[in-house]
C-alpha cells in the first residue's frame, strides 16, 4: 500500500500535475496533456513491475 502510494504520488509529478519537494527546493514540471485513465495505466503497469 505505501509503495502504491509512493509511485502515484511520482507518476503525477512526471505528468506536472503536482510538485515534487526536494529539500529545501519545490520543484515543477510542464504539464504533460494525459487522461487520467493513461496515468491509472502508467501506475497500474508501475505497480505491476516493482511488485515482481
Amino acid at each position: 500500500m505505501l509503495s502504491a502510494n509512493v509511485i502515484s504520488g511520482q507518476v503525477d509529478h512526471a505528468f506536472g500535475y503536482t510538485h515534487n519537494d526536494m529539500g529545501p527546493l519545490r520543484l515543477h514540471r510542464p504539464l504533460i496533456r494525459a487522461t487520467r485513465v493513461q496515468s491509472l495505466a502508467l501506475s497500474s503497469t508501475l505497480m505491476a513491475v516493482r511488485s515482481c
